[in-house]
């Protein structure tokens, strides 16, 4: 019996990053109940998490972390690490300016919209039931 994961990943591929569709496939492969528990929505979820990193001042990360009370999303400052509250990182973004001034610039908001367009959400969704 295959996971969900490995069934739903090659069907990821064969639509648009951007449409709907695929935003519902990647709901789909990383456990729908969490999101939604934890945030109403696979979209209010992705709105939540780049409001976090485009507004963390300074240099830091932003996280999806599964905590004891499902799953949050937390920022750091500098080295900072959700490791050190027991919590796992699911996904992470660097914010700092090194990752992303070369080709963005101050844009750290256009850099932030396109860190949706390569996360490993089967990683993610490994680290989630892990």
């Amino acid at each position: 019996l295959k996971s969900g994961v490995e069934i739903v990943e090659p069907m990821a591929r064969l639509i648009e990053a951007s449409s709907l569709a695929a935003e519902q496939i990647v709901i789909i492969s990383f456990h729908a109940e969490a999101i939604e528990k934890s945030f109403g929505s696979f979209k209010e979820f992705r709105k939540a998490f780049s409001d976090a990193a485009v507004s963390l001042f300074g240099s830091g990360w932003c996280w999806l972390v599964k905590s004891g009370d499902g799953l949050e999303i937390v920022t750091t400052s500098n080295a900072g690490t959700p490791l050190t509250e027991a919590k796992t990182p699911l996904l992470t973004l660097d914010v700092w300016e090194h990752a992303y001034y070369i080709d963005y610039r101050n844009a750290r908001a256009k850099f932030v919209d396109g860190f949706w367009d390569v996360v490993n959400w089967e990683h993610a969704a490994r680290q989630l039931a892990g």
